[in-house]
């Protein structure tokens, strides 16, 4: 039997504020989408890892603030195996639903999967 593990692993994060910037500054691939924007840059270890950015100006309560990212979370655990080597920084900028930011990011995974561009090494 094939168990295929939907943890959120330390490995799959962005953790240092170095790597953050490395996104912000060089993204191979930035998406706009309503309230989310998706920075992409291609990364020298075998799987993609996943940085979150939820303005504290724009959710004031903790509580949805840690919903949406409980949700981003969430589908890119669903998706991290067939997401090629990048690294992704998932920006919310305006409030919204939680079916709406669902299918956002259900649309956004599925082209981030689909493009042949990422899954190339050009290192």
């Amino acid at each position: 039997m094939n168990l295929i593990s939907y943890a959120f692993p330390r490995r799959a994060r962005l953790l240092s504020a170095h790597q953050y910037t490395d996104v912000f500054k060089q993204p191979d691939i930035v998406v706009s989408d309503g309230p989310l924007r998706i920075r992409v840059r291609k990364n020298k270890i075998e799987h993609a890892r996943l940085g979150l950015v939820i303005a504290k100006r724009v959710f004031s309560k903790a509580v949805r603030r840690n919903r949406i990212k409980r949700i981003i979370r969430d589908q890119f655990r669903r998706k991290i195996n067939n997401l090629p080597s990048v690294d992704l920084v998932i920006q919310v900028f305006a409030e919204l639903d939680d079916d709406r930011l669902h299918k956002l990011l259900e649309r956004q995974f599925l082209l981030l999967e689909s493009k042949e561009d990422l899954k190339k090494s050009d290192f």
